[in-house]
C-alpha cells in the first residue's frame, strides 16, 4: 500500500530531475517528460494534505484542510471524549474513509503504472530512474 511518504519521495526525485533539466538546455526532453508526472503526483498529494501551508499566520483559514488533517481532527475529537463516537462522527469517518480509498487507488496507479512508464521513457537518457517502494 502506498504511503504519503512514497509520493513525497517520488516528487523529490522528480524535482531534482527538473532542476537538472532546467540548468541544461540540452535536457529539455527530460523536462518535458518529467513535468506531467510531477503534476500528477502533486494532484494526488493535494487530496491527502494541504501543501500550501507555510506554518505562519492564518494558514488554517486560508487553505482548506484535506483528508489527513480532517482525520487528525476527528481522531482528536473522538479521543478527547469519554463517550462513544456520535452518529455524526461515524458518518464523517465513513466519508473520509471512502475518499481515502479513492485516493489510495490513484496513488497506487501512479506508483505502479505511471512511475514505471516514466522510467521506461527516460531509459537511455543518462539519468537515474525514479525509485519508490512500489516499483
Amino acid at each position: 500500500m502506498p504511503q504519503v511518504n512514497d509520493l513525497g519521495t517520488v516528487r523529490g526525485q522528480l524535482s531534482d530531475l527538473l532542476d537538472i533539466a532546467g540548468k541544461d538546455s540540452t535536457r529539455a526532453d527530460i523536462k518535458a517528460l518529467t513535468k506531467p508526472l510531477m503534476d500528477k503526483v502533486i494532484a494526488v498529494e493535494r487530496k491527502l494534505y494541504q501543501m500550501q501551508v507555510t506554518g505562519r499566520g492564518q494558514d488554517n483559514v486560508r487553505w482548506p484542510v484535506q483528508i489527513t488533517e480532517q482525520l487528525t481532527y476527528l481522531s482528536s475529537s473522538i479521543g478527547s471524549s469519554d463517550y462513544a463516537p456520535t452518529a455524526a462522527q461515524k458518518e464523517v469517518a465513513q466519508s473520509l474513509h471512502d475518499r481515502l480509498v479513492k485516493v489510495k487507488v490513484e496513488a497506487e496507479q501512479l506508483l505502479k503504472q505511471d512511475v514505471p512508464a516514466f522510467n521506461e521513457s527516460i531509459r537511455g537518457k543518462s539519468v537515474h530512474p525514479i525509485i519508490s517502494s512500489e516499483n
